[in-house]
This record gives structure tokens, C-alpha cells and sequence, in this order.
């Protein structure tokens, strides 16, 4: 069918006119290869507008418009969001790394949402409204190189960045993991051990998280053989943070651990080993719990006892009788299967300790057993930022070169994280983590896009679903 010479005015490249019910309509169009066909196929997509003989009449608008014959397209909602949420991260870039802020921006946006390898970033700019909100931002290999070198020297700067988006420091976790390293030129990669038990060259990422902001404020590259005390303690100096209490995990409480700790003065809460020898299973095996007290957690009896030790230190032991029941069934399934090394005997021996949480710490006895234990709950926020950093931004793994380069690279991906957090924070408030995750609401909001229609950029048809979440989250795109 031939249409109208006022229709195909508006026809332009990646758009297709419909005649539907005697209207004509226009929408975007694209291709893609079916291999099984073995040739090109059609694929319609978004709605733009009707067209009328007075020109494109478009939902956002209402009133009928001229169509540019270069009309844009890019992605907005994800994009709108990262910009207006992250003013502040923006600001602090914009002070110390005035030459190259709104390149850090851009590439911790699209690490965090395309988890893009730096080769692809011009590409992701281009098509993003964040080219609209930070024009001219450099993205060539050649300046990205530039930028890597540039900012990965400048460590006093990065801290510096860090610490202004510091806010609140009185509860602060730290612990240390690792990334591998495939290049043959970086003197921080060494062979070092770590819970995978992998030996390729790695190094290793010591970082701090605030559980008073609910977010990462502080990472420090280290070799990857390198994961004692002394580093904790010189990240620590290197922070400025204060009243940091160091919680870790059992692979973390030797003797020599904690001998450091103690020189370095620094307050800990160590979880230790049911086989410890410091701790002491007596009050639950004898006088029927009477040396026992409670606080509720989540609605559940946590029993305690402390046994005191010198140099003010402290063992604080934790009883949860649902996970004792629990632990003490699987452990007759196991003999009931005939698992090597579960028998009657192994069960009384151990019985006592079943359920239970030993925590060691020097805190002063004002830290009272019901705040240790959250506290120490806590420990899963570490944990968590762990997960997101390797397999929510692919950050695990790295190919670049030097020194500089990499401290720029992790510098990206920690402002990444922060993003993330932050979303996961907003979702956490509102109580929609059951149904939500950050990737899923960044996923939703990457659907909405903006066209640019006689040189004025209009929002498209925002789905019912995303709309509908956008008031869930209560951040507004607009």
C-alpha cells in the first residue's frame, strides 16, 4: 500500500508507518538474523506516534509535532535515576578529579549497569541519556588510557573522594578478599591463599563497610600475599575513620591474630571454633541453665553466659535452641545413614556445643551480650558486598597491566558498588527486597527511553509495570 507523501515525510531510519483502523502510525523497527531461515527478519518495537496531516502527535506531548528527520533515541530511566540519586558522589568527583569526573561517572554507571568492559563504554555513552546530562565526556581508548593512568596515581585523591562521601563511622566492618590477576606486569599480583583454594596470581582487596550508612566507604589494594594485621591497622590510619570495631570470621581467630590485634589496640569481636579450648561448656551441661540469661532476636530466645577473661577481655557464648534442635537432628540423620565419623559417642561429646556462638572481644563491658550479637549479625553485610562486587559487577577477575591502572580500575567499580548499595538501601526502607533486586529495578527503568523530537527530548510510554514501581521505590524520573 502506498502512503501519503505527508505520511512518509515522517518515516525515517529504524522506524516502520502502520495503517491501522484508517490511521497511520509510526513505531521503531529493527532486525536480526534467524539462523534457521538463514535471512533477516523484522522485529517491531516502541510506539512513537500518530500521524496526522498537521504532523506526529505523540502521547508525551498531546499536540501534533514535526518529525526531525534525525530523530534520537536513547535509554533514560536508569540513566535519569544513577544522575539524580548520586549528586553528591558527582560533587566529590567533580572536586578531586576536576579533569576527569564526568568520566569516572559515566564508567561506574555503566559498570554497574551494562557490567561493560572499557572498549564498549563510547558505545553505552551514545545511546544513554547521561551524554545529555554530562556531554562531552572523553570515552576513546586513548583517553580512557589517559584517565586509568591519571587517576590510579593519585591515591591521596582517592581517599580524599572517599572521605567526603564518609557521613556516619561508629560501626564499621572490614574484612579482605581477592581478585585474580592475568597480567604478567603487575608486582601486586602474587600467589596467595584464599578460600577457593585456587593458586593463580591475585590481589587482594581489603575493604571497609558502614553499617551506620548501610554502604562501602573505604577500599585498599593490597598484594595478593598480603593479609595480616599490619595492613588492617595502616587501612585503618589511611581511612581517618574512628571507632572501628573489627568483626571477622573463625578462619581470622589464631592466636597470633589476635596478640596483633592487641598491640595494634584496636577493639574486635572475633567468633571462635566450638573446639576452642578458651571456650567453656560447662554452664550448659550442668545446674539446668541457671547461669543462663535471654534476649529476644527476631522474635527467638538467644541464651548467653560470659566467661571472663584476663586483660578485659571477654567470651561471650550464644545458644539458639532452634538451630541446636536442628543441628542436633541432622546429626543423628547422618548416624542414621552411616556417615564416617557420626556415632553415638561423637553426639554426647559434642551435644553441649550444638547451636552455639562463641564471640571473643576486648569491648568495654558497656557493650552489653544483646548489642555483641547484632553486631555481630552484621557480619553478613561484608559478606554481601563480597558477592555483589564479583558477581553483580564481574569485578573478580582482571586484565589490567599496572599498578596505576588497576587502583583506577577498582576505584570505578567501588563507586559502582556504592550505586548498588544504594539502591539496595531505597529497596530495604521500603521493604521490597522479597520481590525486588537492584538489578531487577535498574533492569525496569533501562525500558524507559526518551526521544528527541524537534530538538526537545520527550519521555516514551513508561510500561504499566515500571510506572507502577517507580511509585513503590518513590523515585520519580522526571
Amino acid at each position: 500500500m502506498a502512503h501519503p507523501d505527508w505520511v512518509l515525510t515522517h518515516k525515517i531510519k529504524g522506524s516502520e508507518i502502520k495503517f491501522i483502523n484508517g490511521n497511520y502510525y509510526l513505531y521503531k523497527v529493527s532486525s536480526r538474523w534467524n539462523k534457521e531461515k538463514k535471512r533477516a527478519e523484522k522485529i517491531s518495537g516502541e510506539f512513537i506516534g500518530r500521524i496526522t496531516p498537521e504532523g506526529l502527535l505523540t502521547r508525551s506531548t498531546g499536540t501534533p509535532q514535526i518529525l526531525a528527520k534525525s530523530v534520537s533515541v536513547k535509554e533514560y530511566g536508569a540513566s535519569h535515576y544513577l544522575y539524580k540519586e548520586h549528586t553528591d558522589i558527582l560533587q566529590a568527583l567533580q572536586t578531586h578529579f576536576p579533569d576527569w569526573h564526568k568520566e569516572l561517572f559515566v564508567l561506574s554507571a555503566y559498570r554497574l549497569l551494562h557490567h561493560a568492559p572499557l572498549k564498549n563504554m563510547p558505545l553505552y555513552y551514545e545511546q544513554s541519556y547521561l551524554s545529555e546530562l554530562l556531554p562531552a565526556a572523553q570515552l576513546s581508548d586513548k583517553n580512557i588510557t589517559a584517565l586509568l593512568r591519571s587517576v590510579g596515581s593519585q591515591r591521596e585523591q582517592i581517599v580524599n573522594c572517599l572521605k567526603a562521601l564518609m557521613k556516619g563511622n561508629s560501626f564499621i566492618l572490614l574484612d579482605v578478599t581477592h581478585i585474580t590477576s592475568f597480567s604478567e606486569e603487575l608486582d601486586l599480583a602474587q600467589v596467595g591463599y584464599n578460600s577457593q583454594r585456587t593458586f593463580d596470581p591475585q590481589v587482594n582487596l581489603f575493604f571497609m563497610f558502614s553499617t551506620d550508612l548501610s554502604l562501602p566507604v573505604y577500599y585498599r589494594l593490597l598484594p595478593g600475599n598480603v593479609r595480616d594485621v599490619s595492613a588492617m591497622k595502616l587501612s585503618i590510619l589511611e581511612s581517618g575513620l574512628q571507632n572501628i570495631i573489627i568483626v571477622a570470621d573463625k578462619g581470622f581467630c589464631s592466636q597470633k591474630n589476635i596478640a596483633d590485634l592487641d598491640e595494634a589496640q584496636l577493639m574486635y569481636l572475633l567468633p571462635l571454633r566450638r573446639n576452642s579450648s578458651l571456650v567453656n561448656y560447662t554452664p550448659l551441661h550442668t545446674n539446668k541453665g541457671q547461669q543462663l540469661q535471654y534476649f529476644l532476636y527476631k522474635q527467638q530466645p538467644i541464651w548467653y553466659y560470659t566467661i571472663q577473661l584476663p586483660d578485659n577481655k571477654r567470651i561471650i557464648v550464644f545458644v539458639n535452641d532452634y538451630l541446636k534442635a536442628t543441628e542436633k537432628q541432622d546429626f543423628i540423620r547422618r548416624i542414621e545413614n552411616q556417615t564416617k565419623g557420626y556415632d553415638m559417642d561423637t553426639f554426647y561429646q559434642k551435644q553441649d556445643a550444638f547451636g552455639t556462638l562463641a564471640l571473643l572481644t576486648n569491648l568495654p563491658d558497656d557493650y552489653q551480650p544483646e548489642q555483641i550479637y547484632q553486631r555481630y549479625k552484621t557480619r553478613t553485610h561484608i559478606e554481601q558486598l563480597f558477592d555483589a562486587f564479583k558477581n553483580i559487577l564481574h569485578a573478580d577477575r582482571t586484565y589490567m597491566r599496572g599498578g596505576a591502572e588497576m587502583e583506577a580500575w577498582l576505584f570505578i567499580n567501588f563507586m559502582a558498588t556504592v550505586f548498588y548499595y544504594q539502591l539496595y538501601k531505597i529497596l530495604t526502607e521500603r521493604r521490597l527486597l522479597k520481590k525486588y533486586t537492584p538489578k531487577d529495578i535498574l533492569l525496569h527503568l533501562s525500558g524507559i527511553k526518551t526521544l528527541k523530537i524537534n530538538q526537545n527530548w520527550e519521555i516514551a510510554e513508561i510500561p504499566k509495570k515500571t510506572a507502577e514501581l517507580i511509585v513503590k521505590i518513590e523515585k520519580p524520573i522526571t
